[in-house]
């Protein structure tokens, strides 16, 4: 149950909320700490690679790193007078890493949550997946990737703005839809946005035909289910940390746009 409400919180938030990147923090009454470090120092799992996730309570404290590996994210749980517990995803699969009494680590595969068995373990020919995402990244451009959902009427009708702007840049674009809504709600409300493009004459709008269902579990973590629409901006192989929420001017949008490439680029 722990498992299921955690992940439901973090559907919720943003990650990175606070300035405190170092997850070992010791509680007074901690159990097992020696032993959790050294778990993480063998799998080289640097501290600053983690950023502190708002929502726990004040009994515990929840990290999740900022993954370099596509599909691949671990979460930290600290909580007073526990053993620490650890959260590896992995090739789509969850495993927890827990130490008993005397502090030696055990693995356990856990199944999904129910809300994202729905998701994942069902598979369609317009699912837009972890390779899909790899493959996109391996080409070395710079682009957007454009998360919609057609519950959220200005994820749709921003469609085409969005889109216009990216070629206007040089963006490669690339709108996907959420995977929990319908393949009737998705097309009719392509449809409309159709009809509404045929109007002012954008009729060559790629957008259209979005209906590449986002099943990438790194999106996922990355926690871009939250709102629509939610925008990430990637280059030099990588996606960057922040994404984008909500619609802006096409002044604004360029600014975070190009602010975020940069920044990516500069990376090596």
């Amino acid at each position: 149950m722990k498992f299921l409400v955690f992940f439901i919180l973090m559907s919720l938030i943003r990650p990175g909320m606070t300035a405190d990147k170092s997850p070992w923090l010791n509680f007074d009454n901690q159990i097992c700490q020696r032993e959790f470090l050294g778990y993480l120092a063998k799998n080289n799992w640097d501290k600053e690679e983690f950023l502190q996730q708002v929502g726990g309570s004040y009994k515990e404290l929840v990290y999740r790193n900022i993954s370099k590996i596509i599909g691949e994210w671990v979460e930290l749980h600290q909580t007073k007078g526990k053993a620490p517990e650890i959260i590896w995803l992995k090739n789509q699969k969850f495993s927890r890493v827990s130490f008993n009494s005397t502090c030696e680590a055990l693995i356990k595969d856990e199944p999904y949550p129910w809300y994202l068995e729905k998701i994942y373990n069902t598979k369609t020919s317009d699912d837009w997946n972890d390779a899909d995402l790899i493959k996109v990244l391996s080409l070395n451009e710079k682009g957007i990737i454009y998360f919609w959902s057609p519950k959220f009427s200005y994820s749709v009708f921003d469609l085409p703005r969005v889109e216009g702007l990216a070629k206007a840049l040089g963006y490669t674009f690339i709108p996907v839809v959420d995977p929990r809504a319908s393949t009737e709600e998705i097309l009719g409300a392509l449809d409309v946005l159709n009809q509404k493009n045929i109007k002012k004459n954008n009729r060559n709008l790629a957008s259209k035909y979005s209906i590449n269902r986002n099943v990438s579990m790194d999106i996922f973590m990355r926690n871009g289910f939250n709102h629509f629409p939610v925008t990430f901006v990637f280059n030099n192989k990588k996606i960057h940390p922040r994404f984008i929420t909500g619609v802006m001017t096409n002044e604004d949008s360029k600014k975070l746009f190009e602010t975020f490439s940069f920044e990516l680029k500069g990376e090596m």
